[in-house]
């Protein structure tokens, strides 16, 4: 019997050192949308140059739906890489209200970690994030 619990114990150690306690935690996305209305848009532009060629993609995001256990954002992202044709994808994602500790900072389907450093605030149009 007590081998049962030294396996039951080191189990437990185990899912907190990997962070999969399956505690849910405020998700800080869903939080950072919810601040802003219905039809809050947000562009993202990037291009890359290297070796004489451009990548160029630009990603926006709109909150279409929000309620108080997700919110779901309308998506179209538009790639070009050199001259050739643009590529335009749309999709719809869904952030959830809460989410796994230890995931809150993680892309959707990103196996891996993070470590935070620090926090920044940015000024935006006068308006201080």
């Amino acid at each position: 019997m007590k081998w049962m619990k030294t396996v039951a114990t080191l189990l437990f150690c185990l899912c907190l050192a990997a962070g999969e306690t399956g505690q849910k935690v405020d998700n800080p996305e869903f939080k950072s949308w919810t601040k802003h209305g219905l039809g809050t848009t947000v562009v993202f532009d990037t291009v890359l140059s290297r070796s004489g060629s451009q990548i160029k993609s630009e990603e926006t995001s709109k909150l279409a739906k929000e309620s108080d256990t997700e919110c779901t954002l309308e998506m179209t992202v538009k790639v070009s890489v050199g001259t050739g044709p643009e590529q335009t994808h749309n999709l719809n994602r869904v952030v959830t209200a809460k989410t796994d500790a230890g995931r809150e900072y993680l892309p959707d389907g990103f196996d891996g970690t993070y470590k935070f450093t620090g926090q920044e605030t940015v000024t935006i149009l006068g308006k201080k994030y």
